[in-house]
């Protein structure tokens, strides 16, 4: 369960009706820890949600719950479900006209005059209604990757890395872009290289 609804926190269904399905929450948060072990949690993962996370919460639902239960899981559908969930297409508005954009299309998402742009592959950007928080949530973090607060870029469109000041690196995408957008953050050069190297 997303803990974060359009409508409000999920914990108002809890309110409202008795739940006694165990839950494994998801959020982009840490703040809701508590709150959600106070109801019937078996794990809180936060997103990104990487794979073994979700494993080790179904294995401790499974050794918790599964046997107790009148309902049974399967988990390899489940996890089946987890690997597609993310994001494939965003729908962009072009005038009084509706594009339908595919998530393997997009270069890059950045922040330009405090709006959110996707970048194409043919170097067309659209502004779309989502934060860079947002979008963490909902790309494939094996494809998606944010380098500093005000990009997040496709490991398809990164064509070399070189060393930037103060520990940095510096992306030149494949079509010859290369900017100040691109520079991986020095706390995140770690992380992204072993994103990279996956």
């Amino acid at each position: 369960m997303d803990i974060q609804l359009d409508d409000g926190l999920c914990f108002e269904i809890f309110e409202t009706i008795n739940v006694d399905t165990p839950v494994i929450f998801t959020t982009a948060y840490d703040k809701y820890t508590l709150k959600a072990f106070k109801v019937n949690s078996v794990d809180y993962l936060l997103k990104p949600i990487n794979e073994e996370s979700l494993k080790a919460a179904l294995c401790k639902y499974k050794k918790l719950y599964a046997d107790k239960s009148p309902f049974k899981t399967d988990f390899r559908q489940l996890l089946n479900e987890f690997r597609n969930q993310f994001k494939s297409r965003f729908l962009i508005k072009i005038g009084n006209k509706f594009r339908s954009i595919q998530v393997k299309e997009i270069s890059h998402f950045h922040i330009c005059e405090k709006n959110v742009f996707l970048k194409d592959f043919q170097d067309k950007d659209y502004g779309i209604d989502y934060s860079l928080e947002q979008l963490q949530g909902i790309l494939d973090p094996r494809k998606f990757f944010r380098i500093n607060r005000d990009c997040i870029v496709n490991i398809d469109a990164i064509n070399l890395m070189h060393s930037y000041s103060s520990s940095r690196l510096q992306l030149t995408l494949k079509n010859g872009e290369k900017s100040d957008l691109f520079v991986v953050s020095r706390d995140k050069v770690a992380s992204f290289k072993k994103w990279v190297d996956r």
